[in-house]
């Protein structure tokens, strides 16, 4: 399971408490990588990714995500707390640009930006797609979308990728504002 309750000194230690009445999408710019592992800060389970430090829409860097085979994980996820019974609907936006990217064999398996919805006891619901970017483009885009939050979410997680697409997708600048219900 990717959500681990933090217990004892581990959560004392935390620096960024979540605020389910403020949610956010941490280092959304993917300017952030304080360890220079290559990775951006506060993504996790990342694959098939690169951290660039050139031709970013927005700021010094960007993320690139490259696959050649269909149905293999290229990803970032980052889960956040939100109160569904507070927030109403997320405004979201970023900037993208692909090149060759194409659907995989299965359905959930596009180039995109998913939002992943749980409930109190941390199921899994509901999904919202951004998306999916398919083709070429000719330089950085940019993708909005106002979604609905169902009033029981208590928990998301944002995944961007190919998510088992093909080809080649870039990503920065990603924001999100919570509006209440």
């Amino acid at each position: 399971t990717l959500f681990v309750p933090m217990t004892g000194k581990s959560e004392d230690q935390r620096k960024i408490l979540p605020d389910p009445l403020h949610p956010k999408i941490l280092n959304s710019g993917f300017e952030e990588d304080t360890d220079n592992d290559g990775h951006a800060d506060h993504w996790h389970h990342q694959r098939l990714v690169t951290l660039l430090n050139e031709g970013a829409a927005a700021g010094k860097q960007c993320v690139l995500f490259e696959n050649p085979d269909p149905g293999r994980l290229a990803q970032g996820l980052q889960a956040t707390a939100i109160d569904g019974t507070k927030i109403g609907s997320l405004q979201l936006s970023l900037q993208y640009k692909i090149e060759g990217s194409k659907a995989g064999s299965e359905t959930h398996e596009q180039p995109a930006l998913v939002i992943h919805f749980y409930d109190e006891n941390r199921r899994k619901f509901e999904d919202t797609v951004i998306g999916p970017w398919i083709g070429t483009t000719d330089g950085w885009r940019t993708a909005n979308k106002t979604i609905t939050v169902p009033p029981k979410t208590r928990e998301m997680i944002v995944r961007i990728g190919l998510n088992g697409g093909t080809g080649k997708l870039w990503l920065d600048d990603i924001q999100m504002t919570p509006k209440p219900r």
